[in-house]
Parts: C-alpha cells; sequence; structure tokens
C-alpha cells in the first residue's frame, strides 16, 4: 500500500510540474580560420515551477545545409532555482574540410545554412530545442600575377622574376605555410615548384612575393623572342596553397589566368 501511494504521489507531482521553457539565445562565433571555425552556442533555461530543478546533460545534433554533421552529448549539470533562469553554454568546433568537400567546394558562398536540435535532459522529462541561422563562411585568399621580370640572358638560358600579390579579404589574419605550384607561359608549361616560405597577412592586409625561375633554352622554345622583345604574356598560374588546420594541414587550389606586362 505505502509503494502505491508514493507511485501515486510522484504522478501527481509530475503532473503539475510543467517543463522548463528552452530556447538557443545565442550562436557566436569564437574563432574563425580558413580550416575551421570555433561557435559558442548559449543555451537558456527557464524554470516555471515552485520547486527546483537539475539538468542531467543533454545531447545535440549539428546539420549543415541539411547534411547531419555533428552528434553528441554534453555531461553538463545546471542547477535550476525555483520560478528562475539560468543559461548553459556548449562549445562546438568544425572544420571546413567537413562541410561538403571543403572550403573550395561551397563554390564562393558567404555563409551557410545549419539546424542546431536537441535535448535537454531533466531526470523526470526532456526537453527538446532547435534552432537555424546562417553559418558566416571565410573567404578564400585572393591571388593575381602582377609583374614578370626578365633579369638576364645568360649561357644556361634565362632568369624571371615573378612577382605574386596575395591578397586576405577576411577581419581575421591568416598564414599560409606554402604553395606548389605550376605556371604556363602563353599556354606552354614551363615551371612547377614549391614557394617554402610562409606569408602571414593581417585581417584585410595585401601582401606581395616573388618566385625566381630559371629556364633553359630547351623549356623557353619559341616563348624566346616574346620575353625578349615582347610588352606582355599570357599566364596561367595554378597553385595549391598550404594552411594550417586542426589537424595538419588543409589545401586550398587557387587558379589565375590573364595578360602581364614584361618587365625588363
Amino acid at each position: 500500500m505505502g509503494l502505491l501511494l508514493a507511485l501515486a504521489g510522484c504522478a501527481a507531482l509530475q503532473q503539475q510540474i510543467k517543463n522548463p521553457e528552452v530556447a538557443v539565445e545565442q550562436v557566436e562565433i569564437a574563432r574563425l580560420s580558413l580550416s575551421d571555425v570555433d561557435l559558442n552556442v548559449r543555451l537558456g533555461v527557464h524554470n516555471p515551477n515552485p520547486l527546483g530543478l537539475s539538468l542531467a546533460g543533454l545531447d545535440y545534433r549539428l546539420e549543415i545545409d541539411q547534411r547531419p554533421l555533428i552528434q553528441g552529448r554534453s555531461d553538463q549539470q545546471l542547477k535550476l532555482p525555483a520560478n528562475g533562469q539560468s543559461s548553459i553554454a556548449l562549445p562546438l568546433s568544425l572544420g571546413f574540410a567537413e562541410l561538403l568537400g571543403g572550403l573550395e567546394a561551397l563554390g564562393g558562398r558567404q555563409s551557410i545554412p545549419y539546424a542546431l536540435s536537441g535535448t535537454m535532459n531533466f531526470g523526470l522529462f526532456s526537453v527538446p530545442f532547435n534552432y537555424r541561422g546562417e553559418l558566416q563562411l571565410p573567404e578564400l585568399p585572393r591571388m593575381r600575377i602582377e609583374s614578370l621580370r626578365v633579369l638576364q640572358f645568360n649561357l644556361s638560358g634565362v632568369a624571371l622574376l615573378l612577382g605574386l600579390q596575395l591578397d586576405n579579404p577576411n577581419d581575421f589574419p591568416i598564414r599560409l605555410n606554402g604553395m606548389d605550384y605550376r605556371l604556363e607561359l602563353a599556354g606552354q608549361g614551363i615551371s612547377q615548384g614549391e614557394l617554402a616560405q610562409a606569408v602571414n597577412l593581417a585581417a584585410g592586409e595585401q601582401g606581395r612575393t616573388e618566385l625566381a625561375l630559371q629556364l633553359n633554352y630547351s623549356q623557353l622554345g619559341n616563348l624566346f623572342t616574346t620575353l625578349q622583345r615582347g610588352s606582355s604574356i599570357p599566364v596561367d598560374f595554378d597553385a595549391s596553397l598550404r594552411v594550417p588546420a586542426l589537424r595538419g594541414e588543409q589545401v586550398l587550389p587557387l587558379r589565375w589566368q590573364g595578360d602581364v606586362g614584361i618587365v625588363r
């Protein structure tokens, strides 16, 4: 009989207790880079009951562009006073390599839709939460070949200096660990190699670096006359930029094509 009364009392109490109100109050970017983003999610909880409640943990799920990306559980605990409210922080980290194949595969989009959902566990019951928003994406660095300087013709061939401009269009600094490249002049593949030095660009900064090239006469072919007497030349520069990532490095492909003036 005592057990039945206890169960009846528990059921009656559960009927009188109202579900807490849970809402996603804020999703802010704590850190943004070319390879990943850290998010701070703040969940607000209101307890409408005349007695305190305890949060035992929560489950969450994040979808990006209707594609499931992260699913997990947080064991954070929270004491909610009677008729009171509080909030809890949920940090999330995303690598852009996980987003639809990488940052370069997003087609220059400035933002991407996301859906955050989950359940807060209060012991006697669980309360769901849902939120939709747009995630800001970084922009890829911009690259252009601004000059081609003929330093000298010698017995081995010709020495060239390629002036390369790199722009950071983002409002955060970026670091390029280096790049691999392939160069074509007037449709003729004449060089490929590596820029090993790192390049650091402040927010919104334009930087310049130079590539020294030594071409022998067998590589030059019909380019000899153009480099010796021409005023400009079509350039195709295909690069793979290496940027720091959460794990190792991420490679971002960039390509530039256009006519470049020849400086002697």
